[in-house]
């Protein structure tokens, strides 16, 4: 991933705004205003990831609202998500820029990995440091979201649905 801010110079042309998608990740709806608007435009030494979605804390949510028969407000399913706080990395929105590449590239010889892979480091740089946007989660909408949160998911009009953790299509091929 870290390649991708190097990408205009790899290519020998400008690059204005490149997104990312992991390749378990599937465009459901018109990706237009995130590649063309103005106002998803990524931050200039930065990237735009969509917040992570703390599938705990919707459950917990949704076990509440099970047990006591109440309606609970999208505000307290939508807790789960925590802006400003860890982003996943399944889709990105950003700048190339050489110095950034050379930024990351130095950083990462320091780093010490703490399990994450690299959404902990993109975190670290920037989410952590205030150099990272949030998307909104139609734009990475995590499967956790359907499962714990059905009602926020229906509500949704998706653009990206990133099926981390356990694929469907490799759930159906275990099962023949």
């Amino acid at each position: 991933k870290l390649h991708l801010w190097d990408l205009a110079r790899r290519l020998g042309r400008r690059v204005d705004r490149v997104l990312f998608m992991e390749n378990d990740s599937i465009a459901v709806g018109d990706l237009h205003k995130l590649l063309y608007s103005a106002e998803l435009e990524p931050p200039v030494a930065g990237v735009a990831m969509g917040p992570e979605y703390d599938w705990r804390a919707g459950r917990a949510a949704r076990a509440a609202q099970d047990e006591t028969g109440l309606h609970i407000a999208d505000a307290v399913a939508t807790a789960a998500f925590k802006p400003g706080s860890y982003c996943n990395a399944g889709v990105l929105l950003l700048r190339p820029s050489a110095s950034m590449h050379e930024e990351l590239t130095r950083r990462l010889a320091a780093y010490r990995p703490r399990g994450g892979a690299e959404a902990d480091f993109l975190h670290d740089v920037f989410t952590a440091a205030g150099r990272g946007r949030a998307l909104d989660q139609c734009w990475n909408a995590q499967k956790w979201i359907r499962i714990c949160a059905p009602d926020l998911w229906s509500g949704y009009d998706l653009k990206v649905i990133h099926y981390n953790n356990a694929k469907p299509w490799s759930l159906q091929a275990a099962a023949a």
